[in-house]
This record gives structure tokens, C-alpha cells and sequence, in this order.
């Protein structure tokens, strides 16, 4: 597996305790279990976890158990698994954790269920793993704000050297809150006495040498006590925003050396004023952040820079909430010039930003820098890039102005030239023709483990005569009771056959790559910052006769396709398309910045050993783009058996959301972007056309759009496209 070893997938949180400082709110509800924002705040946790690839999670409760393992369940729905140690209500945090030591792994993470903080948990992993003699790296607090009480000492290279309970000796700087990366082994310090695990344990690391911290200047949020609650409430609230800088993203920039420092100076950049009103009618605050050492180099004076930003405010349009301006020279060494983070864990602080959720807008290097240093994330403004185009990007995402709803688009299409004649006929027979060749490749139930996570606790998901859908408990991924080992060379044997799907592909070919194939390059576009830049590089892995290859030798990107069938080969070839039919295992390292899957993942049983080797070729922060079926959308509930994405013995993974994360993670990828889009209205009334004899498609065209939008608007569409992100 391409992961550091030392980066946990289980969490083990302390969630027993009565929470005595809550009473009397807590004599009927546990801690844990407080809302805000609608939901508990361990599920606000336990959320974040999964996002930052948790599989697993180890609850150690004691206090009103029950009403957290009634809510979490086995964790499925939350995207992890869960696993509870229920012990005496009076065992302190050391006990718990020693009775628990058995079902801990050799390395996890370790929190507490009352506060939270946005982490990077790779970057927290490859601290560990650089660490000689480390056991324990704890997420500290740098409390320069005064916000809690100091309880550490620490070193300039992390190394805890005090732990103070009291929090009374001197020179304390910073205060642990939990999310501590350590080893089980950790555990064998804690005495056999009901003892605190910090109170214990924590000192004897220091003596070891062996505690070190993971310093963040981003505010944790806490359930702790009533006095915080308000803070905690303010940012579970919701409440949206956007942070900016100024010079090159509102605002031309003065030349090198000089600086904006009058007001007949300022002058809009074009879509700025369009991009602030963006972001404010999507409901964002908008925050300024901008470096002006022209004030310390005295050559620009506060009073005109106040000016400046009174007029600015004032001819924005709308409202601008805070301003945070370094007046510092660069030789002073400041918190606040970026690209150190100050400001905007300033306006973090001051306006309860998730900063793990908001992005800073920059044109500049440094701005990027800061925002790494601060966990936010990042847009760049540059080449022809406008405060509008970062607005569209923030707010919607894959989608331009004149495409709000996914993939809205598509009802253009003439339905009968994006589907060959008798289409739909043609996919009920391949369905009936491949039962009749393959059947006897089929297992039973209790015979199958899911190729994913190996796990063989699932359930019945739906039934073809003798063809049978499992859904995974553990990752979610939903396969057919197929000996697909048993079955490889005659399945390979249909990939030199005829199919209606096939030839759908080829029939079409010209009108499915301008009205498909073209859109999603400019999703990618909108999506992937450096996107089509000079010297990038996309392998199409599945890529058929090479639709998606033809779209990039337009735009000048270099592309290489690969495919296991010899005439889509051939075809490709013939029109003069980079295609080979070689392994990728023959790809060299670190060489291409995107590898897209479309329609392929779901033909690949067992996809863990392709990622790794998709991770291997790629550069480091490259992007894989992968279009599946969705199985659980409306048209499969509508359609059943008779869906053309249900091709028995070919399509054999059907992905969830669940899923996708779980191999993502595993594999060392992370999801950036997921959404649905579909062809579910068009499909369904395609069958129902075929059976009644009426072509429902073109009667219904003016009402199609918005039925789907209503679909694609509750996640239910018939295909998900997926994002990742290679990580290091």
C-alpha cells in the first residue's frame, strides 16, 4: 500500500465521561451528543475524521452509552466503522484506554470527543514517521490570542520538554487538545490504578524524550463548558466566507517597488466587483487580506491607506466584513506578512472560519503559502483568471454560469443520434445472451468476500435470475456473486465480440465527442488549476477508440491512451491517436499530471492494485478524473435488471460514495470533488419508448431538464464524477 505506515486509519476517542460542568444538560443528553449546527458534535467530529481517511473508529464510552451507539450504529452511514469499549461510568481516561489496548492498532489516533480543530493528517503522519525516538505528536494550541491557560513547554523543534497540569510553571507556551498520532505501546505506561491518561503518562513521555507537537494557530472549538458553547455554536453555524487578497486580484497592481498610495491610483481589475457580488449573493462574507510594507517603508501614509479602503468599500457594490493589513516590513519578521498565516488565523479567530472550508484568493506565490501554512485552501489568480472566474469556481464548482444544474446541457441532445436505433432493445438482449454464456461462472453467496476490503458481511442489493448483487457492511462496494478469476478469459474472449454498447460508441463517435467530451474538458478546467498548462500530461486508461484523446489533440495536450481491446486499438490508431494496448505497469514514474477513468472503474473487480500503480505514475498532487454508474440512483430503482449500466459479468464494482473513499485512502488519493449528473429521465422513457411504441422523449423534451435537475439535486443521478488528488 503507497501510504506512509505510520499514518493511522483507526481513531480512538474518549467520548465515557459525565460532563459535570455541563449539568443540568447533561443529565439527559451525554456530551458527546450536544448539537450544533443541527448535528452532534462527536458526528461533527467523526465527519472530519472520515475526511481525513479514518476508516475506522474505536468509541470508549461509559456515561449514557446507549445514546451514542444508538445514533452511530456500526458507522456506515457516517462512512466509517465503529467499534464501541463501554466501561464504568467512574473510570477515568487512563483506564478506559488501558482496557481497551487490545483493540487499539499499533499506531492510531487519539482525541477527545470535546473538542475539535481542523488537522492535515498526512502531514501530522510524516512528522511522525521523520521523528527519531518519537511516540507521541500531539496537536497543541499555540494560544498566542490568550484564549485557554499554557500547559507546555516546547522546544523550536517540537520537542515537549514540560507538561504542566497546573498550568502554573513558567515560560508555558501553547495548550494540547488531543489528536495526539501514537503508538499502542504508549499504552503499556498507564498504571493499573483508575488514573488520568495525560496526568500519567504525558510526563513520562516528556522523560523519554519522546512527545513532541504538532503546533496550529487555528482556534479549536469546544463542548467542554457553557462558556464556550456560544463560540462552538457560532462556527457550526454555517455561515459561509471567503477570504481576498487585494493587490492583482481587486485591484491592478502599482509597479514593482511602488505601491498603491493614493486613490487616483486604484483601478478595478475586470470581474472583480462581479466577483464580490458573486460571493456575496451566494451568502459568503468576504474578509480582505493584504500585505502594504509601503506603510513601514513610508511610502504610504495610514491615513491615505484608510482612504483607500473606505472608497474601495464604497465602490465594491457590497459589503466588505473585515480588513486585516501587515504593515510590517519584510525585515521585521512579523506573524502577520505572509506568507506566514497571522492574518488569516486572525480572521479565523475573530470571525469562527473553518479554515479547512475557505479559500484564500491570490495572485501571488505567498498567498498560496500562507494559505498551506494556515490548512485553508487556495485559488490563483493568474493568466486571464478574474475574481469572477474564483467565484464561479468557489461557489459552484465544476459549474459555469450557464450551467448551474449538472449536466443540464445534455436535453440539448437528440436522444436517437445519442443512442444508436433500438438501442434499449439491444441492451435487454446482450443481458440475456451474456446469463447464457457466463452463468456458469457464478458462486454462492456465502462463497464471496468483497474484492475491495475483503470483508464478508454484506447483503443482498438486488437478483438477475441466478445473478446476484452484494453490498459490502465494511466499504460499501456492491459486487456480483462472480468467480471473476474463474471468469477472466472468457470475459476477455466478448472484447473482440459485437454489443450494442460497443456499438453505440463507434456509431456515435463524432456527435458523443463534441456534445460529451468537450464539456468535460472545461470542467476540468474550471476544476483543476493548472489544467492544459504547458507540459501537462493525461493518460486516458479505458479510453476506447479514443473520444477523450481527440478532444485534448485539439486543445495541444499531451495524451497517451491505453485499452485491453484490440479493435478499439485499432480504431484509435487508424485515426491517429496515442493508443497502445500495453500494461501500465510499463509507465514510467512520476510522469503524467492526470489519469482519467471513464466508464472503467466498474469494470474492475479488484481496482486497489491499479491505484497504487495509477499513484506510482503520477506526479506528486496529480488528478485522477473517473466517471461511474451510480447504482443507487433513481433510474436503477426505476429500471431494475433492465439498466444498461447493470451488464452482467462486465460491469463487476459498483462504487459509492463510501467506497470511493475507502479505496482513495487506501491507495493514497484523496476525493477533492464529487458530484452526480445523469441520463436517468432520458433512459427510462428510452425503455419506456421502446415498450409502448411512443417516443416520450421528444414529446416531454421542454419538461426533461428540470425533472432531472430535481434528480441530480438530490444526489440520486445516474452517474458520479469523481475527483482525486494524488498525495505525497
Amino acid at each position: 500500500m503507497i501510504m506512509n505506515r505510520f499514518q493511522p486509519k483507526q481513531a480512538v476517542i474518549l467520548a465515557g465521561g459525565q460532563g459535570s460542568r455541563l449539568r443540568p444538560l447533561t443529565n439527559v443528553c451525554p456530551k458527546p451528543m450536544v448539537e450544533f449546527g443541527n448535528k452532534p458534535f462527536l458526528e461533527h467530529v467523526i465527519g472530519q475524521l472520515q475526511e481525513q481517511g479514518i476508516t475506522r473508529v474505536l468509541l470508549l464510552l461509559g456515561y449514557m452509552a446507549e445514546s451514542v451507539t444508538s445514533y452511530f450504529g456500526d458507522g456506515s452511514r457516517f462512512g466509517v466503522e465503529i467499534e464501541y469499549n463501554v466501561t464504568p461510568e467512574e473510570d477515568d481516561t487512563g483506564t478506559r484506554l488501558r482496557k481497551a489496548k487490545e483493540m487499539v492498532d499499533d499506531t492510531f489516533l487519539f482525541l477527545y470527543c470535546d473538542n475539535y480543530v481542523p488537522i492535515r493528517l498526512d502531514r501530522m503522519a510524516e512528522k511522525f514517521a521523520a521523528t527519531e525516538d518519537i511516540k507521541a505528536l500531539v496537536t497543541v494550541y499555540d494560544n498566542k490570542d490568550g484564549y485557554t491557560k499554557n500547559n507546555l513547554r516546547i522546544a523550536e523543534d517540537g520537542l515537549i520538554e514540560l507538561y504542566d497540569k497546573t498550568r502554573t510553571a513558567e515560560n508555558l507556551q501553547g495548550v494540547d487538545i488531543g489528536y495526539m498520532i501514537t503508538k499502542r505501546e504508549v499504552l503499556d505506561l498507564i498504571p493499573e490504578s483508575n488514573c488520568s491518561f495525560e496526568k500519567e503518562v504525558y510526563p513520562q513521555l516528556v522523560d523519554q524524550k519522546a512527545l513532541y507537537a504538532s503546533v496550529t494557530g487555528h482556534r479549536y472549538y469546544s463542548v467542554g463548558d457553557f462558556r464556550r458553547m456560544p463560540l462552538t455554536t457560532a462556527f457550526f453555524s454555517g455561515n459561509k466566507a471567503v477570504l481576498v487578497d487585494r493587490d492583482g486580484v481587486l485591484n491592478k497592481k502599482a509597479p514593482r517597488g511602488e505601491y498603491v498610495a493614493e486613490w487616483d491610483q486604484w483601478e478595478w481589475l475586470p470581474g472583480a466587483r462581479e466577483g464580490l457580488k458573486l460571493f456575496h449573493d451566494a451568502g459568503y462574507r468576504i474578509i480582505l487580506i493584504t500585505n502594504q510594507a509601503g506603510i513601514a517603508r513610508g511610502m504610504v501614509t495610514q491615513e491615505h491607506l484608510d482612504l483607500i479602503h473606505e472608497n474601495m468599500k464604497r465602490e465594491a457594490g457590497v459589503p466588505i466584513e473585515a480588513i486585516y493589513c501587515c504593515p510590517h516590513h519584510w525585515d521585521e519578521d512579523c506573524d502577520c506578512r505572509k506568507p506566514k498565516p497571522g492574518m488569516l488565523y486572525a480572521a479565523q479567530r475573530e470571525h469562527h472560519l473553518n479554515l479547512a472550508k475557505t479559500y484564500f484568493i491570490g495572485d501571488d506565490e505567498r498567498d498560496g503559502i500562507a494559505a498551506d501554512n494556515a490548512g485553508a485552501r487556495f485559488y490563483h489568480i493568474k493568466g486571464d483568471r478574474t475574481l469572477t472566474d474564483a467565484a464561479l469556481h468557489v461557489i459552484y464548482g465544476d459549474k459555469s454560469e450557464s450551467d448551474l444544474f449538472p449536466n443540464k446541457k445534455i436535453y440539448e441532445f437528440d436522444v436517437n443520434r445519442l443512442r444508436i436505433d433500438d438501442y434499449y432493445a439491444k441492451v435487454v438482449a446482450d443481458n440475456e445472451h451474456s446469463m447464457e454464456l457466463y452463468a456458469k461462472f457464478l458462486k454462492q453467496d456465502e462463497d464471496m468476500a468483497c474484492p475491495l476490503c475483503g470483508d464478508e458481511n454484506k447483503s443482498l442489493f438486488m437478483e438477475y435470475k441466478t445473478y446476484r448483487l452484494l453490498s459490502c457492511a465494511h466499504c460499501g462496494l456492491t459486487y456480483p456473486n462472480l468467480d471473476c478469476e474463474e471468469a477472466e478469459d472468457a470475459i476477455n474472449e466478448w472484447y473482440t465480440s459485437e454489443s450494442a454498447a460497443k456499438d453505440a460508441t463507434l456509431d456515435t463517435f463524432d456527435y458523443r465527442k463534441h456534445k460529451l467530451f468537450v464539456d468535460r474538458v472545461q470542467y476540468f478546467k474550471r476544476l483543476i488549476p493548472n489544467f492544459g498548462e504547458e507540459g501537462y500530461r493525461v493518460l486516458d486508461f479505458g479510453c476506447g477508440e479514443g473520444m477523450f484523446l481527440s478532444v485534448l489533440d485539439m486543445m495541444g495536450i499531451a495524451n497517451k491512451g491505453l485499452d485491453a481491446s484490440a479493435d478499439r486499438h485499432a480504431y484509435g490508431e487508424g485515426e491517429g491517436f496515442n493508443i497502445a494496448n500495453t500494461p501500465v505497469e510499463e509507465e514510467p514514474d512520476n510522469h503524467y499530471d492526470m489519469v482519467a477513468l471513464f466508464d472503467v472503474l466498474e469494470h474492475i473487480n479488484k481496482p486497489a492494485p491499479l491505484f497504487e500503480q495509477f499513484h506510482r505514475i503520477m506526479k506528486p498532487g496529480g488528478h485522477m478524473a473517473i466517471y461511474i454508474p451510480n447504482i443507487h440512483s433513481v433510474g436503477w430503482k426505476m429500471l431494475g435488471n433492465r439498466h444498461h449500466c447493470l451488464h452482467p459479468f462486465f460491469h463487476n464494482a459498483f462504487h459509492s460514495e463510501q467506497s470511493l473513499a475507502y479505496l482513495a485512502s487506501e491507495t493514497g488519493f484523496r476525493i477533492t470533488k464529487l458530484d452526480y449528473y445523469g441520463l436517468d429521465v432520458i433512459d427510462y422513457l428510452g425503455f419506456k419508448s421502446h415498450e409502448d411504441g411512443y417516443d416520450y422523449n421528444r414529446k416531454l423534451a421542454e419538461i426533461i431538464p428540470y425533472l432531472q435537475a430535481a434528480i441530480d439535486s438530490c444526489d440520486a443521478s445516474s452517474h458520479l464524477r469523481i475527483i482525486m488528488e494524488r498525495m505525497s
